[in-house]
């Protein structure tokens, strides 16, 4: 009876997806079809039972976020999206309003994931009327997905998010045409795929009918987009042209009948052929095996049939009446100049197909990097990727762009003023990934004072999951190596011990190890050389090796795994792993194959040994570019690192260790160089460098979540995509943002960061200029000589020596400063400059922490004993920009002050200064600290310290002469 109960309201769900309406009153229609009662106490019990109603309930939560996040509708009267208020009235349109308490504790309200940057030139269409009633493919993927074990609240992100996507693409049943190009930026390794295949599944649905996918440069990559679409979007039956997958008609047609999950039945099935029902079938151009080649059957497949002939195709007579055609496509010269060579022999049905061009990884290949020195002279010719996407979309007027990358600085640099080139000139959507993802935040931390080995396990992602790689000499480089591969086989054996504690075999199909030193192939098979020399030495089941395992596991796996295992088995003793050892060593060597492969561009190797959807993988894998970017390394768990690269979003690209870890996550482990070799004789801290870049990539999504809002009172947002370059930032000065022939020329005048802090960290080096600015601002610290009395002071555990100053003496000495390199934190005094002439900032609370510990004591000139505080440059040779200078605690409590101010002093600010130095400053004495002191602030502005403009940015161009374009081409 439950299940029949359940059964009616998931039917009146269904019944009212367009719009929320009476639930209750629907579900009594399906009762009585179905011979049973039910009422709301039913629905009641079915939301909170242990037992029954999960279906019901994940449906619920899914369709709730749904009608959350519509912007507006004809039934939303006025609310606004993922409020209070909106929830509120869509209990009252279904007759929840006496089950709000369990549906607000259960199904919340969730915060947009999704940061949106607009330039306002596609009208809102999406989700088109009766939609539902053509909704094919995105429900059937959505469904596979919630049978893979994704949560509501994942799915329900994933649902807005590819929402966001669809409705800024142009409208596939209008008869006016325009071609939309828009970027979205997720994060390495963080599920864009699912992004981009939810966009195409609901793109079809609202009418498009022709889909390229661009993939990259390499065929690995290819082959694992296109089976993954083929799996869970283009399903079975298109497959198999409606025949069941045992058919023996089949053999040979179909290259999957190899494929485990096809052969498990672990493929998306329909359940119909969509064609019979009046949905599109899905034909596909490209097939696992083969990229496009041209059409061998004929040029008549890429010709779509009308149900009406004297209408377009656009119409939606016959739109909705024919197929649609999807091909996976490499970014190879000859794969698209077959594509375009097919396409053009059809050119006349070309201006009516409403076509979506995905490019993954598009700031790889697709970016025209040509001479800007020859633009000047008009002899401008596009990098051959370029061109041909640009015919494309030429040939396309209905083709509408989407970039999906994680490194977007490349796609923003692009000039915005050339019409046929890709920059995202109508939107730019910035993800979130979901929970359980680790990204580069879960691999360095932030805010601890403490050295690395005090820290705890619990609270430090350095500590847990990262190993210095220092070995110079080619011995000590063998012996981290060989470390690495212990930690390899022993992450095997806790895996296994898992699968036999939750007796779940399989749940650990993969176990990998990523070894990434060089780009060159020559190098990866001496090295592969290295790999099976100590795995031949390392005796790992031998008493030498099980005592080297045992020492491993209880000094850094066990304790890490005690904090971090998220209730996953941990073994109480090393002997609990013994057995599993001996199976982990003859899994990765069966059948007298070596522990390693090459994956480096040879398809010979690559073909039968890396296809992760065909068997196990439980190996050592040795590349470079192959595994740089894109192709996703199943269950990575050990990654060794030593390569160095010279953009910051080609080194992003290399962190194959980025991504979801579910039930070992505890068990990651980069081993990554500290020293390794660069030009000139120096040394590069990689981990360092990541650490970086990890601040790059943080402000750049903060400043994106910090200006893309909308305009009071407007649906325009105060950012368009021609504004965001400037929001770029580089916090190492030696690794740009992007390739040097990818970025132009843009300068952000002024940045306003009102109820937020800034942090100046590109202190000089010169020890004069350190001098200088010592002198510069001792006047300020000077200042500061009596305790602070604040409140909660006690709770806070601080002493601060304090003072409050004048704005305009703030500036007077900003003004003063010098910098690492020139123009740095000149947008920010800029904000300074400006708040002079008003009175939203006029004075700043000046905190000088002060440590109770002697040795963090120094005499300094002019001003007398203060505490000081060592930190760390960041860089070559850890020289350059200085890492985090503020602690958490200090900004925690001048983050309170400065809103208890917001009532009793509204123009005052906080500013922490810190004295610093970077080396043994505290040995010199007299005159010589102040060429060894940094006075370092942190700023906290009020959050009233705004013109009354509203704008938050504005910039300039270096070129005066053209200053009506935000970007222009850099001087030779």
């Amino acid at each position: 009876m439950t299940d029949a109960i359940e059964d009616c309201f998931l039917a009146a769900l269904k019944a009212i997806e367009s719009e929320p309406r009476q639930l209750l009153r629907r579900a009594k229609m399906e009762a009585e079809d179905r011979g049973v009662e039910v009422e709301i106490d039913d629905l009641h019990n079915l939301l909170i039972s242990a037992d029954h109603g999960e279906e019901l309930r994940t449906r619920l939560h899914l369709r709730l976020g749904v009608w959350d996040g519509l912007e507006s509708d004809a039934w939303t009267a006025g609310t606004t999206a993922r409020t209070a208020g909106r929830r509120q009235l869509i209990y009252e349109k279904c007759g929840l309003v006496s089950l709000t308490d369990v549906l607000d504790a259960s199904m919340p309200v969730h915060g947009s994931t999704t940061v949106v940057v607009d330039a306002g030139s596609v009208k809102p269409w999406y989700p088109p009327e009766n939609l539902s009633k053509r909704d094919f493919y995105w429900p059937h993927y959505r469904d596979l997905l919630q049978s893979r074990g994704w949560s509501a609240e994942a799915l329900t992100s994933l649902d807005e998010a590819t929402t966001r996507v669809v409705e800024r693409i142009a409208p596939p049943a209008e008869a006016t045409q325009y071609s939309a190009r828009g970027l979205v930026v997720g994060h390495v390794q963080s599920g864009k795929t699912a992004n981009f295949t939810g966009s195409i599944a609901k793109a079809i649905d609202a009418g498009y009918r022709l889909v390229i996918v661009l993939t990259g440069t390499i065929e690995i990559l290819r082959q694992q987009t296109q089976r993954r679409l083929d799996q869970e979007l283009v399903g079975v039956e298109n497959i198999t042209n409606g025949l069941e997958p045992d058919d023996p008609s089949l053999n040979g047609q179909v290259e999957y009948l190899d494929d485990p999950a096809w052969q498990e039945g672990n493929w998306l099935r329909h359940g119909v052929r969509p064609s019979l029902h009046n949905f599109p079938d899905i034909i596909r151009l490209t097939t696992r095996d083969d990229d496009y080649r041209g059409l061998a059957q004929g040029i008549n497949t890429l010709e779509l049939k009308k149900a009406d002939k004297s209408r377009p195709l656009y119409d939606p007579t016959n739109l909705y009446a024919s197929n649609a055609l999807i091909a996976v496509v490499k970014k190879q010269t000859h794969r698209l100049d077959a594509l375009l060579k097919d396409l053009n022999l059809v050119s006349n049905q070309l201006r009516e197909i409403p076509a979506l061009i995905l490019d993954d990884e598009s700031d790889q290949a697709s970016i025209n990097t040509s001479d800007p020195k020859k633009w000047k002279q008009g002899q401008s010719e596009r990098t051959s990727i370029n061109q041909r996407i640009s015919d494309l979309l030429q040939i396309l007027p209905r083709g509408q762009y989407i970039g999906y990358t994680a490194t977007p600085f490349a796609n923003v640099f692009i000039d915005p003023g050339d019409g046929e080139d890709l920059f995202p000139r109508d939107f730019l959507l910035s993800l979130t990934p979901p929970d359980g993802y680790m990204g580069i935040a879960a691999f360095h931390d932030e805010d601890q004072s403490l050295p690395v080995n005090e820290r705890p396990y619990a609270t430090s992602s350095q500590r847990s999951h990262v190993r210095d790689l220092t070995g110079v000499t080619e011995d000590d480089r063998d012996q981290e190596l060989a470390g690495a591969l212990d930690a390899f086989v022993l992450t095997g054996a806790v895996k296994l011990y898992r699968e036999s504690q939750l007796q779940r075999p399989d749940k650990f199909r993969h176990h990998t190890m990523l070894v990434h030193e060089s780009v060159r192939q020559k190098e990866h098979s001496e090295l592969a050389k290295r790999i099976q020399e100590l795995w031949d030495k390392a005796g790992f089941t031998s008493g030498a090796g099980l005592r080297r395992l045992r020492s491993l596991w209880e000094e850094d796996f066990r304790p890490v795994s005690l904090a971090r295992s998220e209730g996953f088995p941990v073994p109480s003793s090393f002997d609990d792993l013994k057995a599993h050892v001996a199976q982990t060593v003859a899994r990765v060597c069966e059948a007298g194959r070596p522990p390693y492969i090459i994956v480096n561009g040879d398809q010979d190797i690559e073909r039968e040994e890396i296809a992760f959807n065909q068997r196990s993988v439980w190996r050592v894998l040795v590349g470079g570019t192959s595994l740089s970017r894109g192709f996703t390394v199943e269950d990575l768990t050990i990654s060794y690192y030593r390569r160095r690269t010279s953009a910051g979003d080609t080194t992003m690209q290399m962190g194959r260790w980025f991504g979801y870890r579910p039930g070992y996550r505890d068990l990651v482990r980069l081993f990554i160089g500290r020293n390794e070799p660069a030009p000139q004789g120096s040394t590069i801290d990689l981990y360092e460098t990541f650490a970086g870049l990890m601040r790059d990539e943080d402000d750049f999504r903060k400043e994106l979540a910090r200006y893309a809002q909308k305009v009071e009172g407007s649906n325009e947002y105060k950012l368009t995509p021609r504004d965001i370059p400037p929001l770029v930032s580089q916090h190492l000065p030696q690794l740009p943002p992007t390739s040097r022939n990818k970025m132009y020329n843009a300068e952000l005048e002024i940045r306003r960061f009102p109820g937020g802090s800034g942090e100046p960290q590109a202190w000089p080096l010169n020890v004069k200029d350190i001098e200088h600015n010592y002198r510069t601002l001792t006047p300020l610290i000077q200042s500061a000589v009596n305790l602070f009395n604040g409140p909660d002071l006690e709770a806070h555990q601080q002493q601060y020596l304090h003072s409050v100053i004048p704005h305009s003496s703030m500036v007077e000495a900003l003004r003063g400063v010098r910098w690492l390199y020139e123009g740095y934190w000149r947008p920010e005094l800029a904000y300074f400059e400006e708040m002079l002439k008003a009175s939203q900032l006029h004075e700043w609370l000046l905190l000088l922490p002060q440590s109770d510990k002697k040795e963090q004591a120094a005499d300094l000139p002019d001003i007398g004993v203060r505490s000081v505080y060592k930190r760390a440059r960041r860089g070559v040779e850890r020289k350059g920009v200085f890492g985090f200078i503020s602690t958490l605690p200090n900004r925690t409590y001048a983050e309170e002050l400065l809103k208890s101010y917001a009532d009793t002093h509204p123009g005052r600010g906080v500013v922490l200064f810190y004295p610093i130095h970077s080396e043994d400053a505290l040995m010199k004495t007299g005159d010589g600290l102040r060429r060894h002191i940094t006075f370092a602030p942190r700023f906290l502005v009020p959050a009233g310290a705004m013109p009354p403009s509203g704008a938050l940015v504005r910039f300039r161009v270096k070129d005066p002469s053209r200053a009506s374009r935000p970007i222009i081409e850099a001087p030779s």
